[in-house]
């Protein structure tokens, strides 16, 4: 009881691939029903069948008063050039929820790369989604990759902090995504993450181009940051004022940052 930061969770990867989550969905609200009545912690459930790049069971959970935390295992399965836009679309009906949607293991960096790995971790975040790393083998803690993953997340922690991700929306109140705000950018594509008129995060993930930003925001005076993700560091920073309601700002050079960990713009007033 004296730990703070934890919650339970219903099943991992459930069912399998024995059955359906049709066909065992009740268990998992019984046991979450259950878990809520008896403590005033966090309760998860995994919230889709098995694994992998779809939504199944999803309808079954997102709408339960006894579940706080939605899980998912996806993005593997897929390239870093439409991950993020894919896995966006998977949670798209549960963003207006009032629920934490997350994964709780996270790419492995030892098999697809650690900038791969990267993409992975944002696709969750600008989609309004907690990240955690994953690792299931206790031999490789410590080891070059297991510590290059540890500063790469902590990295990310540290973004997701200064510019206040959590106060940020991938969608508004009636469930449309911001993507709509950018017209062009130096990637084919990107996910939004947004306050409107005060704060926007972008990110930008694919093969690399000279393309302005151009982002439709509130008419003012703001700040244009472009940061690399897999540093955190700040590849160009100026100011940028709003013409007829859009920002038009270069972006950094496309050999300054990599195709699959992508490219964040933060943009503040």
């Amino acid at each position: 009881s004296s730990f703070d930061n934890v919650y339970y969770e219903v099943s991992n990867e459930f069912p399998g691939g024995n059955t359906t989550v049709e066909k065992t969905y009740p268990w998992a609200l019984h046991w979450a029903r259950y878990i809520k009545q008896r403590t005033p912690r966090l309760v998860g459930v995994h919230s889709h069948q098995f694994f992998g790049m779809h939504n199944i069971g999803l309808n079954y959970f997102m709408d339960e008063p006894s579940i706080d935390v939605l899980t998912f295992h996806a993005g593997h399965e897929t390239t870093a050039d439409n991950r993020p836009t894919l896995m966006s679309g998977l949670w798209h009906p549960a963003q207006t929820k009032n629920k934490i949607l997350q994964t709780n293991e996270g790419m492995d960096p030892y098999r697809y790369g650690m900038n791969a790995a990267t993409n992975h971790a944002l696709s969750y975040l600008m989609s309004g989604a907690s990240f955690a790393l994953y690792e299931d083998d206790a031999t490789r803690v410590g080891s070059a990759t297991s510590l290059q993953g540890s500063q790469r997340l902590s990295v990310l922690q540290s973004l997701v902090a200064a510019y206040s991700f959590p106060a940020l929306s991938p969608v508004d109140a009636n469930g449309v995504e911001y993507d709509a705000l950018v017209v062009a950018g130096p990637a084919p594509t990107w996910q939004v993450l947004a306050k409107p008129g005060s704060r926007y995060a972008i990110y930008f993930s694919g093969l690399q181009s000279a393309t302005r930003a151009r982002i439709k925001v509130a008419s003012g005076s703001f700040t244009c940051v472009w940061i690399d993700p897999r540093s955190g560091a700040a590849l160009l920073k100026s100011p940028c004022t709003s013409s007829a309601g859009i920002i038009d700002t270069p972006a950094p050079s496309p050999g300054s940052w990599d195709r699959a960990a992508g490219l964040l713009l933060i943009i503040t007033q």
